[in-house]
């Protein structure tokens, strides 16, 4: 699901795994005393890269939400929904 920003007439859509991707490139850029160990840090900076792949293909179409008139936003899109596409990504 689309993190959505709104401003005054338009909404700024970042996909979720394109967030998930920035993350991972930042982190690779963290000195390496902030991992415990160093064997640990490629799986970190993978789970960190790819933590939100469920919704890879879900965002390529947002969904809009009917009842406020604006595109859902990852914080009110149906927890049941949620579930479907997570499981889809795990």
């Amino acid at each position: 699901m689309m993190i959505v920003r709104e401003r005054q007439n338009k909404y700024i859509m970042i996909e979720q795994d394109h967030h998930a991707r920035i993350s991972g490139q930042l982190a690779a850029n963290l000195k390496d005393s902030f991992f415990l160990e160093e064997r640990l840090k490629q799986p970190v900076l993978f789970a960190i890269e790819n933590h939100d792949f469920a919704w890879k293909m879900i965002d390529k179409q947002p969904f809009w939400n009917d009842r406020k008139q604006k595109p859902y936003m990852f914080t009110d899109f149906p927890n049941p929904a949620k579930t479907v596409f997570y499981k889809h990504g795990i």
